[in-house]
């Protein structure tokens, strides 16, 4: 039977449409338009919303930056050190610099190794003898867990507190290995 086009009955609330008949049963293209329009236009929706939800809560507007330097002249070429992300104190033999920095708090976390057997602690650190109680929270996955928290773990480490006129850090050693760490809290 070949495809024909034919007016559908209108009536009170409804309005005219025509539809394809022959093959098939009686079809209301203009309804089934809008029924898809708007079924396809809420899905989009929600899926902006869920897409968006998701950046938001992963982490999508994050304000922290990460930067790895091979040594303390790559980073003072960089200007990390003139910004105050890396303290100028550190040994000018400090190699393989990883720094993080929150721009929101301006909380600091920087790992650097030290020529085996250099373990030279700078002048303007003092050793700590009491318990550290500024140890850093929300620490980037590379930083040692020793170093999150206030238990026996944490004594492994000498900690020195540094300061200058500009900042006040505190930096942790582990005697005998050769990766030392800083961190700067909120200011």
């Amino acid at each position: 039977m070949p495809l024909q086009w034919s007016q559908l009955e209108s009536g009170p609330g409804r309005s005219s449409a025509y539809a394809v008949t022959g093959q098939g049963r009686a079809r209301r293209p203009a309804a089934d338009a809008q029924r898809y329009l708007g079924k396809t236009m809420n899905h989009r929706v929600i899926w902006c919303a869920l897409i968006l939800g998701g950046l938001t809560l992963s982490g999508g507007c994050s304000e922290r930056f990460e930067s790895t330097y091979a040594d303390k002249a790559a980073a003072i070429q960089d200007g990390a050190i003139h910004r105050g992300w890396i303290p100028g104190w550190i040994p000018e033999s400090a190699t393989a610099l990883r720094e993080m920095h929150d721009l929101d708090t301006n909380e600091v976390w920087l790992a650097f190794d030290l020529p085996h057997g250099d373990e030279s602690v700078p002048g303007e650190c003092s050793l700590l003898t009491d318990a550290v109680s500024g140890l850093p929270n929300r620490n980037p996955k590379w930083w040692p867990d020793e170093l999150s928290s206030s238990d026996d773990e944490s004594r492994q480490y000498r900690v020195y507190r540094c300061e200058t006129d500009r900042q006040r850090g505190y930096l942790a050693v582990k005697p005998g290995a050769a990766r030392l760490y800083y961190w700067r809290g909120a200011r």
